[in-house]
C-alpha cells in the first residue's frame, strides 16, 4: 500500500483539488451572475428599443391624426366653397336666361371633383380625358357664355340682332 509520505502527498492533492474546485465553483457562479446581469443589460436595451418604437408610432399616429383633421377642415372649406360658388353662378344665371341650369352646375361640378380625384391614389371612377375638368375651368366657361348671351341679349334688345 503506500507510504506515509504518499498519503501525506494525496491528502495534499486532494486538498488542493477541494480548494481549486470551490475557486472553479466560485468562477463558474461569477459566470452565471455575469451572464445574467448581461442578459438583464441586453434585455432592457431591448425594451428601450421597443418603447422608442411605441414612441416614434405614437407621433406618427399623431401626426396622421393631424392630417386627417386637415384634410377633414379643407374639404368642408372645398364644400363651402363650391356652396358658395354654386349660389353665385345661380344668381348669375338666373339673371341671365337660367343657364348654366343648377343641375347642370352640380353634375359638372361632380365630374370635376371625379376629375381632381382622377390624379390621386383617392380614384373614385374613370372619366374620359374629354370630360376632365376643373372646378375653375367650368367656372371660366360658364361665365364665358354668361357673358356671350348677355352680350347677345344686349345687342337684341338694342335692336341690332
Amino acid at each position: 500500500m503506500g507510504s506515509a509520505d504518499d498519503r501525506a502527498r494525496l491528502d495534499h492533492l486532494n486538498q488542493e483539488g477541494a480548494i481549486l474546485a470551490g475557486e472553479i465553483e466560485s468562477i463558474e457562479a461569477a459566470i452565471v451572475t455575469v451572464k445574467i446581469k448581461i442578459a438583464d443589460a441586453e434585455a432592457a436595451v431591448e425594451r428601450e428599443a421597443e418603447q422608442e418604437k411605441r414612441r416614434e408610432i405614437s407621433r406618427v399616429a399623431d401626426e396622421v391624426h393631424l392630417h386627417a383633421e386637415t384634410i377633414d377642415a379643407l374639404w368642408w372649406q372645398s364644400i363651402a366653397e363650391f356652396l358658395e360658388l354654386q349660389t353665385k353662378l345661380h344668381k348669375i344665371a338666373q339673371s341671365s336666361g337660367g343657364r348654366p341650369a343648377l343641375h347642370v352646375i352640380q353634375s359638372a361640378s361632380r365630374r370635376a371633383l371625379i376629375s381632381a380625384f382622377n390624379r390621386t391614389p383617392l380614384q373614385v371612377e374613370q372619366l374620359a380625358p374629354s370630360e376632365r375638368r376643373s372646378m375653375a375651368d367650368l367656372a371660366a366657361s360658364w361665365l364665358h357664355n354668361i357673358e356671350t348671351n348677355a352680350d347677345r341679349t344686349t345687342v337684341k334688345s338694342n335692336g341690332k340682332g
